[in-house]
């Protein structure tokens, strides 16, 4: 059997997967799709998320939200900024 182990998911979370057999000459065969849920938790949401110029700054934006009143263990938060979503994806 082949296998394929995906890492860091994220737990409590409705994933969706489709494997997609290609031939060497890039002939594509009959796909398979198919959906899984990690166990755990999930995370927390991010809520009253408000972004908004500085106001003591022409190229400065502020982000605020609300931290999860439950917030065991500790979240940390990663943002991500571009001018375009496929230039945030891709980083």
């Amino acid at each position: 059997m082949t296998n394929v182990k995906v890492k860091t998911l994220a737990p409590g979370t409705q994933y969706e997967y489709e494997i997609i057999p290609i031939h060497k000459d890039g002939i594509r065969g009959v796909s398979f799709k198919g959906q899984f849920q990690t166990k755990g938790n999930k995370l927390p949401t991010v809520d009253g998320l408000i972004a908004r110029p500085s106001a003591n700054s022409t190229n400065v934006f502020e982000i605020v939200w609300t931290k999860p009143s439950n917030n065991k263990p500790t979240w940390k938060y990663a943002i991500y900024h571009g001018k375009t979503i496929d230039e945030i994806v891709q980083k």
